[in-house]
């Protein structure tokens, strides 16, 4: 008997220490658990708070495209409108009356020869008859001055002269017009 009491009580003892290994294991599980579950919230609360972030900024992105568009748009039809007030121009310069064409010819003319050694003037077929200029196609309201050895050019065509003034005047018909 004093055998099986031994083994009794070693069972028992054994029994008692798997239970207490059990029970640590048991609290070392929960405790990893815990962890596991904390840094879960916490990796959760980072993703919700960018996604929120991510979610406050598109109502922001949209209204910035739309002003950006809209300013694409009103900036376009600007500078649709500067550019009929050129072609307006040029519109009334060629409805001009044959007396102000042929003066306004004359000082294109006079402009270019100041620059120019041994002038030779040149103007369209259109406009022969209202200046005194060789006859050239220029296909252009203006004049066309070039020194006697052909090494310079000036070209004061009305194309030519608004391109020339488009850029300064862009800025000043803008300001005219809508206070730019």
């Amino acid at each position: 008997m004093a055998f099986e009491k031994i083994e009794s009580k070693i069972k028992e003892k054994g029994n008692k220490e798997v239970k207490g290994i059990e029970g640590e294991a048991k609290k070392e599980s929960d405790s990893i658990d815990k962890g596991i579950k904390v840094e879960e919230e916490k990796a959760n609360k980072r993703v919700m708070d960018k996604r929120k972030q991510e979610l406050e900024l598109i109502p922001k992105r949209i209204i910035s495209n739309a002003r950006m568009e809209r300013k694409l748009q009103v900036d376009s039809k600007k500078a649709e409108i500067v550019r009929s007030v050129f072609e307006g121009a040029k519109k009334k310069i060629l409805d001009l009356d044959n007396k102000k064409k042929e003066k306004l010819l004359r000082s294109l003319a006079e402009d270019a020869k100041k620059n120019v050694r041994d002038p030779v003037l040149y103007v369209d077929k259109k406009y022969s008859k209202l200046i005194n200029a060789k006859t050239r196609d220029i296909g252009d309201f203006g004049v066309i001055v070039e020194s006697g050895d052909g090494s310079m050019r000036v070209d004061n065509t009305l194309n030519n002269l608004m391109l020339r003034m488009e850029p300064d005047l862009k800025a000043k018909v803008g300001g005219i017009l809508f206070g730019d």
